[in-house]
């Protein structure tokens, strides 16, 4: 397997970049189920599982952006810091971030929402999770009080909320990769491996 071939294969770039975009993929698609227990936890009003479920589904985001941050490929920082490198005056910097911001979550505006959706380091944690975590929020609230979530509303307060983020401009954002492949996702495997679905 790709993870049983570290220890010969740990130093070879395209081993490193492999391992990453595998466990990406594997690892995203079992965040996604965690979302479903969520969901279901949610409808069941069963608040100790919803909080263990989402607790689960934070930390392992935080574990594959931190994985996604050792590879340049997946670097939300490389993507800003590239963008604004072609410019030839503050404010042109200013626009092409805006740009680079909005391509990649709120172009197109509602109608092609989330077409260039991609998973990058940075982007986790500056914009993803931010929004999961608003609207576990208010899930949570809806579970405690007994109300039904406001969808509607929710999503008026998100979409001004991206709004926002795309004027956003950050001074120190990470565009160089940063910690070991190999190591962190063992570490990933080691903690989730066994509770894939199809896990043997």
């Amino acid at each position: 397997s790709l993870k049983g071939a570290a220890d010969d294969l740990k130093d070879i770039d395209a081993y490193q970049y492999d391992l990453v975009n595998l466990f990406r993929q594997v690892f995203g698609q079992y965040a996604g189920h965690i979302l479903h227990e969520i969901t279901v936890n949610y409808q069941e009003q069963n608040i100790i599982k919803f909080d263990t479920s989402v607790t689960e589904f934070l930390t392992l985001s935080h574990k594959m952006e931190d994985l996604m941050g050792t590879r340049e490929e997946f670097l939300f920082g490389k993507w800003i810091e590239d963008s604004r490198k072609h410019a030839s005056t503050p404010k042109e910097a200013e626009l092409y971030e805006w740009n680079a911001r909005a391509i990649i979550t709120t172009w197109g505006g509602r109608i092609l929402y989330g077409y260039a959706i991609n998973d990058w380091s940075g982007l986790y944690s500056s914009y993803y999770l931010p929004r999961w975590e608003k609207f576990f929020a208010e899930m949570r609230a809806g579970i405690r009080d007994g109300k039904k979530l406001d969808y509607e509303k929710f999503t008026k307060d998100i979409m001004e909320w991206e709004d926002n983020w795309i004027t956003l401009r950050e001074e120190k954002i990470l565009s160089a990769p940063a910690g070991n492949s190999v190591a962190l996702a063992k570490e990933i495997w080691e903690q989730y491996g066994k509770k894939l679905p199809d896990h043997k």
